[in-house]
């Protein structure tokens, strides 16, 4: 089932270097696999000039060739 009005949200968060790994252990966590959207978007600002942008997305939605 494709469903077609998905809606995918990207999230922004300030944090500093020190507190990043915890945030990416807040970001990444299993999927409802009833509730769409099955891909996580996240922008984090690391400090003045650098920002890393966080995907999280289910294995049924990607073959592992695009991540490439």
């Amino acid at each position: 089932m494709i469903d077609e009005q998905a809606n995918i949200t990207v999230d922004y968060e300030e944090v500093s270097t020190e507190d990043y790994e915890q945030l990416l252990n807040r970001f990444i966590r299993p999927f409802n696999l009833a509730h769409a959207p099955l891909l996580r978007v996240k922008v984090v600002k690391c400090a003045e000039q650098r920002y890393v942008l966080l995907f999280d997305m289910h294995h049924i939605i990607s073959d592992g060739f695009q991540l490439t």
